[in-house]
């Protein structure tokens, strides 16, 4: 996929802000730039230390980075 999965960070702020505490969301994505915004969205919402993002192909980088067991994907 040549997508952005992470894209401006809104579905993301979304999953964050429904947490129990101590939940964690990692995201990835091909874009530099729609990091760094979504960065921000986060910040400014006071969720950005629940999210985790990766720079890079998803499928190369969940078996190194991502939970062993995964409870949500999309």
């Amino acid at each position: 996929c040549n997508c952005n999965c992470t894209f401006t960070g809104l579905s993301a702020l979304a999953i964050a802000r429904g947490f129990r505490p101590g939940g964690h969301l990692t995201c990835f994505d091909r874009s530099e730039e729609w990091i760094d915004i979504a960065r921000e969205h986060w910040r400014l919402a006071g969720v950005a230390d629940r999210i985790s993002v990766h720079l890079g192909d998803a499928a190369e980088l969940l078996p190194v980075h991502a939970p062993a067991q995964i409870d949500f994907a999309f």
